[in-house]
C-alpha cells in the first residue's frame, strides 16, 4: 500500500473501501486464516476499525469465520466475483482458445 499511498491522496477514494481491500489481500496470504486482532496488527489498523470492516465482508459473504477457531479466510462469494471477471477478461478469453486448442492437441485437462 505504501508504494500507492501519493497516489490515493491525489484521487478521490472512498478509504473505508482501500481498508477493505487490503483486508482481502491480507487473507489470501494466509489459508488457515486470521482473527481480527491478527489482521489489525499485519495492517497498522485499530483493532475496532477492524472489526467493523471483517463485519461488513462477513455480512457480504465476501469473507467467512470459522465456527471452531474465529478466524476469518476468504469466502466464496469472491470466488464467485472472480470467476465471472475472467468471463470479463480479454485476455484471458484469447488465452482459453489456446488453452483449449493445447488441450486438443496432447489430449490433458487444463485450467
Amino acid at each position: 500500500m505504501q508504494n500507492n499511498l501519493v497516489e490515493v491522496k491525489n484521487t478521490k477514494t472512498i478509504g473505508s473501501v482501500i481498508k477493505a481491500i487490503e483486508v482481502l489481500k491480507v487473507l489470501a496470504e494466509f489459508e488457515d486464516g486470521l482473527g481480527v486482532t491478527e489482521i489489525s496488527n499485519k495492517l497498522n489498523y485499530r483493532v475496532s476499525a477492524t472489526y467493523h470492516l471483517v463485519n461488513t465482508l462477513r455480512l457480504c459473504n465476501i469473507i467467512e469465520q470459522d465456527n471452531e477457531t474465529k478466524k476469518y479466510r476468504i469466502g466464496f462469494e469472491l470466488y464467485r466475483i472472480s470467476s465471472m471477471a475472467k468471463s470479463q477478461n480479454s485476455l484471458a478469453n484469447i488465452a482459453q482458445r489456446h488453452l483449449d486448442q493445447l488441450k486438443e492437441e496432447i489430449d490433458e485437462t487444463s485450467n
